[in-house]
């Protein structure tokens, strides 16, 4: 599949959601569009890593 004799598919620890209503259907599409937004605020955004934040405990 997708040319990759031998490789996994499947993203590994991903479980798909059943969405048991229109509300809660809504606010995973909220949430898809927002998110991005989000990224240059967000800690794991690697221009947000100080040097210090990288010292080794």
């Amino acid at each position: 599949m997708r040319g990759t004799p031998g490789w996994t598919v499947w993203q590994v620890n991903y479980f798909d959601r059943i969405v048991p209503d229109e509300h809660r259907l809504n606010n995973a599409r909220r949430y898809i569009e927002n998110n991005p937004a989000r990224w240059a605020e967000d800690v794991n955004n690697p221009a947000n890593i100080k040097p210090a934040d990288m010292r080794q405990p």
